[in-house]
């Protein structure tokens, strides 16, 4: 779990490639979670799918936290896919609000090491 505010953004790097999109798509959801006393509140605070014209490739699934104020989450990933598709998750990642995309990156450079 991690904290979650109010309109923060969830990125989600999947690769899917596929001859049905009808039967192969991925759902991901940001999910809150709240201890109060013996019954934990769960409740889901965002959502995205990565099923509706659905191209071959990398996508960047994204969604926006709801809510109010900040509370500690998690995120879900369900997915299906049809005989001989590929469907890949890379990673994921949590860009709180007001805070610039490119200072949340997935992956360092590492010095000495070429993209080629």
């Amino acid at each position: 779990m991690f904290p979650m505010a109010f309109n923060g953004i969830v990125e989600v790097l999947v690769y899917m490639e596929t001859n049905s999109s009808s039967h192969s798509q991925i759902i991901v959801l940001a999910n809150q979670y709240e201890s109060s006393g013996h019954h934990p509140n769960r409740g889901a605070v965002g959502l995205t799918s990565g099923a509706e014209d659905y191209v071959n490739g990398w996508h960047t699934l994204s969604m926006a936290i709801s809510g109010l104020g900040t509370s500690m989450g998690y995120i879900s990933i369900m997915g299906m896919k049809s005989p001989n598709s590929t469907v890949l998750i890379d990673s994921f990642r949590y860009i709180p609000p007001g805070m610039d995309a490119s200072e949340c990156q997935l992956y360092e450079d590492l010095p000495g090491v070429d993209d080629d």
